[in-house]
């Protein structure tokens, strides 16, 4: 019996795994904006953040009144209108309260990256500081803002059934299928 070529079904260009790669970023930060995390494979809106929090971050998570506090274990005096010491050096992107956009500094959706591919499967997470808060949310089960939902991998399901359509008509060719009775 002759070989089918079948192998070559599953031979994906590298540039099919730069398309999942991209087409997932773009979704789950686009959906993480709009103020929706996935549990399992569903949708859900986050909860509001705390008053005390959506107070702060309304206004450029600044100190209203001037006071003592301890940062990194010491005193020090701030005024009002400075920003927290923790966010000192950091640009504040998002004010936004409602609903919640897991966006303050951006930091850690910029962290959102490409992480490596094989000839199987493409990678992509947070590494370093946004890998950690991300984790941190996840496990307080606050903000579950990886993974992808239903319709997502459904999108990413299409890529790999147009790229496999492409290899059945280009690469494998030559199928002969023999029936004996």
């Amino acid at each position: 019996m002759e070989k089918m070529n079948l192998e070559k079904l599953l031979e994906f260009e590298p540039a099919l795994w730069d398309k999942i790669a991209t087409h997932a970023k773009t979704a789950i930060t686009s959906r993480v904006k709009t103020g929706s995390g996935t549990k399992g494979m569903q949708e859900y809106s986050f909860e509001p953040y705390t008053e005390e929090y959506a107070k702060m971050k309304s206004r450029g998570m600044v100190y209203q009144k001037a006071r003592t506090t301890t940062y990194q274990g010491r005193k020090q005096e701030v005024r009002a209108g400075q920003k927290y010491l923790r966010y000192a050096e950091a640009g504040i992107r998002s004010k936004q309260t409602t609903p919640p956009d897991f966006e303050l500094t951006g930091k850690t959706m910029r962290g959102l990256s490409y992480r490596g591919k094989t000839k199987y499967s493409v990678t992509i997470g947070w590494r370093g500081e946004a890998g950690g808060i991300v984790d941190a949310h996840e496990d307080r089960g606050k903000f579950q803002v990886g993974g992808i939902t239903s319709k997502e991998f459904d999108q990413i399901i299409a890529l790999i059934d147009k790229e496999l359509g492409y290899n059945w008509s280009q690469k494998v060719k030559d199928v002969k299928i023999y029936v004996k009775a």
